[in-house]
């Protein structure tokens, strides 16, 4: 069935000119260069100078040399970061950005820049195992701005298993949709939703179901490594994580057995810059994500600071063609009571070993105040707690405990480890 319906998906590609699949062939062609892609930069740069009026005054001709933007910016300015080739809304696609960094968007996307995003991701589906027409399973906040007709459903072979005020009973229910849904093949969900997921199948003796699932992917937000290995353990199939944005598409994705972030080069070029100035960090150093999109012409997003933050693990010329890990977002870092900046990794790192924790939430209210809330857990961890939060942040932080029968995700559905309200 599913060969039916790849089929099927070409042959509607072929009645409209076949766009998919030439960009699926240039792609191809681009992936031989490696990592070059300073034609991809060459063009951009100068279609947005000619094009664009916010940049019709720089006069820089070097990517680095271009100013960085982000969403402030650019809503604060809007229509002048729009291209004069694409003012016509009705043959743009528009997506709207949850406001998880504090600030909703609106983005067009011209037509060219949904094809390349199908084909970028059919290609890279393919490299591990996701063929068009799997039947597979997004675990989402449906029902919040988020929905799926049945007739999109059965036209992207989908099941929508919904996380929005996720409890005991609707885990129950995923599980069951899992096990006696025999055709799902592929589950794609946010980090936070796959962690509650693991953590009921552990509680509830689930261990030894056969759920025939062939691969999974955490969505937008970092894995942590136990529920990582948890998640292979339970489902014996390879675990990938996919760094992907709503205005961007997908930047990196993991590979089976490997646990890096590998940026798509052939889309995008990523710059990992430092806190404090728009220059490069070092290879192993946590940084601001910076991404120039090589084909959103209606809206071009030239060095776009998206608010995330990541370790770079491998950079050439200035690109960043490898990611360590994700760090969460500018938004929600924390700080020791020395002012230096904290990675999120390095913050979860210590927690391992409280696996009674079912989960933590730390909260910075104040330079040397933090908040710590636990759920699931009894009182008799709060002084070992309390000792590794003076540990991580400093002797001097001022620790409070909140014990929770449950922490709630975001609004979006994602789960925030940190938060800053200073």
């Amino acid at each position: 069935m599913s060969n039916i319906r790849e089929l099927a998906y070409w042959a509607l590609d072929a009645l409209h000119g076949s766009p998919v699949k030439k960009k699926v062939k240039l792609i191809k062609e681009k992936k031989k260069k490696g990592y070059d892609n300073q034609d991809e930069v060459s063009e951009i740069l100068t279609y947005v100078k000619a094009n664009v009026p916010w940049y019709e005054n720089v006069t820089a001709e070097k990517l680095s040399d271009f100013p960085v933007v982000n969403k402030e910016l650019m809503k604060k300015d809007y229509e002048a970061f729009r291209s004069r080739e694409y003012q016509n809304e009705s043959v743009l696609l528009t997506c709207y950005t949850s406001g998880s960094s504090g600030t909703p968007f609106k983005a067009y996307q011209n037509k060219e820049k949904d094809h390349c995003h199908k084909a970028a991701l059919i290609l890279k589906n393919r490299e591990i195992g996701w063929r068009v027409g799997d039947r597979w399973a997004h675990l989402r906040n449906w029902g919040f701005g988020h929905t799926a007709s049945k007739r999109e459903c059965f036209k992207k072979n989908l099941v929508p298993l919904s996380i929005l005020d996720l409890n005991d009973e609707k885990l129950e229910n995923i599980v069951q949709t899992i096990v006696k849904d025999k055709k799902l093949s592929i589950i794609l969900a946010y980090s936070s939703g796959l962690e509650r997921l693991a953590d009921y199948i552990v509680r509830k003796g689930y261990e030894n179901y056969d759920f025939g699932i062939k691969l999974i992917i955490a969505d937008s937000d970092n894995l942590k490594s136990q529920t990582w290995d948890l998640l292979e353990k339970l489902f014996k199939c390879p675990v990938l994580n996919r760094y992907a944005s709503i205005e961007n598409a997908i930047i990196a994705i993991t590979k089976p057995n490997d646990r890096i972030f590998y940026v798509d080069t052939t889309q995008f070029f990523v710059e990992i810059l430092k806190m404090d100035s728009d220059v490069s960090v070092e290879e192993g150093e946590m940084g601001r994500v910076v991404i120039t999109d090589f084909n959103n012409r209606a809206l071009p997003f030239i060095r776009y600071s998206n608010g995330d933050l990541a370790v770079a693990k491998k950079i050439v010329n200035g690109q960043c063609v490898e990611i360590a890990s994700l760090q969460g977002r500018e938004i929600s870092a924390l700080h020791k009571t020395d002012g230096t900046l904290l990675s999120e990794t390095n913050i979860m790192g210590r927690f391992k070993e409280f696996v009674e924790i079912h989960r933590y939430q730390i909260v910075q209210t104040a330079p040397k105040d933090y908040t710590i809330r636990l759920e699931g857990v009894a009182t008799d961890i709060d002084e070992r707690c309390v000792a590794v939060m003076k540990d991580i942040f400093g002797t001097d932080a001022r620790v409070t405990i909140e014990h929770t029968a449950h922490i709630e995700c975001g609004k979006n559905g994602k789960f925030k480890v940190t938060i800053s309200e200073i």
